[in-house]
């Protein structure tokens, strides 16, 4: 089986609260950062008032990260706390953030930056490989394709040899040769009946996948042979 895999790259220039935030009688955040999974979880931050003891969180979600997608154990309090942070799956490709701001009344702030992975695109076509017959007694061979994915992606018929045989593969129903579409799909083919020369047994096509940015995905062979 293959997979389409394409790998996020996260750079981000934020401070991370790793270990305690200290204010010696202030404010103190202690936050452990890490990429959230694209499934969603939980992750904790502890706080301590210092002094003054009350303390609220506000939340401001990233640019383009949407909102309520995370939600917090408590929104304000007195004394030390521990807040568990919820986070729901992505539904997106992209990653995306929220920043939590923990301030009490005195206007002392310290910000918690959480991340949540994007989800990870796939993409597979089966059958990979498919041998029809020169007929089968029809006007027309029909055969399907099983996409599974959840990305966009283009397909398109390419014709091998021998090199006078073309045009006997396309994409129902409207008998094309390209067929764009969205994550998972049943893609059915119209192949023609096979009347070859003497010395051939053989003709060849191939199915080339590819996403949006015309990288190719995968390639599935067409063969119809004389049996």
């Amino acid at each position: 089986m293959k997979k389409y895999l394409k790998i996020f790259t996260f750079a981000f220039a934020i401070t991370f609260f790793a270990s305690c935030v200290k204010n010696t009688d202030g404010l103190s955040v202690e936050y452990v950062a890490e990429i959230i999974s694209e499934y969603g979880g939980t992750t904790t931050f502890k706080i301590f008032p210092g002094a003054i003891q009350q303390w609220e969180l506000s939340v401001i979600y990233g640019e383009g990260s949407g909102s309520g997608w995370l939600e917090l154990s408590q929104m304000s309090g007195s004394g030390d706390a521990i807040i568990t942070a919820t986070i729901a799956q992505a539904s997106t490709m992209e990653q995306r953030e929220v920043i939590v701001f923990v301030t009490t009344p005195d206007n002392q702030i310290v910000p918690v930056h959480i991340v949540q992975a994007g989800v990870t695109p796939y993409f597979n076509a089966l059958p990979t490989y498919t041998n029809v017959p020169a007929n089968e007694g029809g006007q027309f061979i029909a055969r399907s394709i099983e996409v599974t994915s959840n990305i966009y992606w283009r397909a398109e018929i390419k014709f091998h040899s021998p090199a006078n045989e073309v045009d006997w593969v396309y994409f129902l129903p409207d008998y094309t040769f390209t067929h764009s579409s969205s994550g998972s799909r049943t893609i059915n083919l119209h192949i023609s009946n096979y009347y070859p020369e003497p010395d051939e047994i053989v003709r060849r096509a191939h199915i080339w996948f590819y996403d949006t940015s015309d990288e190719l995905l995968q390639v599935v062979d067409i063969n119809q042979v004389v049996e």
